[in-house]
């Protein structure tokens, strides 16, 4: 089991608490490898070992800790600065900082504030309209609602492929899509499916 974490969690709060200038951008990426560790254990164990659910079980219960620890890190992040966007800290840390906040499901109030600072960086071409659509699509899932841009999955009722959660007019979703940037879904469920392959042979 991996247990750099909590050691870096404490340094990140020293940093945070310390200094004026943090290298915010160091801080969000180490974040990010943190957040897709056990995401990727699973994942290879979903598609090498199917039926290894023991396996698959610690792994998932390591990622809902580790998602707990990172929550915390992102937010002390956003209520100190805001929302890092492209000007601060580059286009690849804006990102890597919305695949945090992207897996805050526990607290999606917190999305939600994320989301609305998120929107005004977008217009100012300052973050991504693909990582906004993607946000926002998870918030609507987290809250009970039709999703916009299909962005989140579900198997379907025999387990051989992935399709969209409930969603807004179907008929147009490929033309929002095309607005912020995203291909067709009908390419997208394909590229879910061949990602997640292992776990869906057989079945």
């Amino acid at each position: 089991m991996k247990y750099c974490f909590p050691i870096f969690f404490l340094s990140l709060c020293l940093r945070l608490a310390g200094q004026t200038n943090p290298d915010l951008s160091n801080i969000i990426d180490s974040l990010k490898t943190e957040d897709q560790f056990y995401r990727n254990q699973a994942r290879e164990i979903q598609n090498s070992s199917p039926n290894d659910s023991l396996a698959i079980q610690m792994a998932y219960a390591n990622m809902r800790l580790d998602d707990r620890l990172v929550q915390i890190a992102a937010k002390e992040i956003f209520y100190q600065y805001g929302f890092p966007g492209e000007d601060r800290v580059g286009a690849t840390s804006c990102h890597n900082y919305w695949l945090l906040v992207q897996h805050c499901d526990t607290d999606p109030s917190f999305q939600e504030q994320v989301l609305t600072a998120m929107l005004v960086e977008v217009k100012k071409g300052n973050a991504s309209g693909r990582d906004y659509a993607y946000l926002l699509d998870r918030l609507r899932v987290n809250t009970n609602q039709k999703q916009v841009y299909g962005t989140q999955m579900r198997l379907n009722a025999d387990s051989t492929s992935f399709m969209p959660q409930p969603l807004l007019d179907p008929e147009q979703v490929n033309e929002r899509r095309r607005a912020v940037g995203l291909g067709k879904i009908e390419y997208y469920i394909q590229t879910m499916n061949e990602r997640y392959f292992g776990a869906l042979q057989g079945k």
